[in-house]
């Protein structure tokens, strides 16, 4: 039984307002049978719904008021995406799994988990070890090279050899 995220009392979701994108991006995802990596599928999924609503909700309200309703609004949908990045970090199930790779996970999932760490930019420990361990599955494929796009926190995390694994 898919949850579902919390409601955003905007129309503040991708596509038609409807919600439709997000939601069927969630449902569709095929679960895998071991029960452990099909919760942190669902877990990872919804982490990733509730990252996009904030997202497209913080970018909609964007204001250049400083009082008022809009202005309360944008104020609120910033520290949404701010709690979503913090609560997502801790959540990323980093401490039973080495990564959240394709192999085991599935694209979508892997993929999710890979924007939820990039977004969690107050966290560089944690964009630095995930970083670490994804490197042993560019081998085999668990990851796609064009996801392990080091540029994108090399200057805070790795440091300047960081972008020689860079397609």
């Amino acid at each position: 039984m898919q949850r579902r995220a919390r409601e955003w009392p905007y129309p503040a979701r991708p596509g038609d307002g409807s919600g439709a994108a997000i939601d069927e991006t969630t449902e569709s995802l095929s679960c895998n049978r071991d029960k452990r990596i099909a919760a942190v599928q669902h877990s990872i999924a919804e982490q990733w719904q509730q990252d996009q609503i904030a997202r497209v909700a913080y970018v909609r309200l964007q204001t250049e008021l400083r009082t008022g309703p809009e202005f309360r609004a944008q104020r609120l949908a910033t520290a949404e995406t701010v709690r979503i990045d913090q609560q997502s970090s801790t959540l990323m199930h980093l401490t039973e799994w080495d990564w959240v790779d394709r192999a085991r996970f599935g694209p979508r999932v892997s993929d999710f988990a890979w924007l939820l760490v990039q977004h969690a930019d107050h966290d560089p420990p944690l964009q630095s070890l995930v970083l670490r361990r994804m490197q042993a599955y560019l081998a085999y494929g668990g990851i796609k090279p064009a996801k392990l796009d080091l540029d994108q926190m090399a200057a805070g995390v790795c440091g300047p050899t960081a972008s020689t694994a860079n397609p």
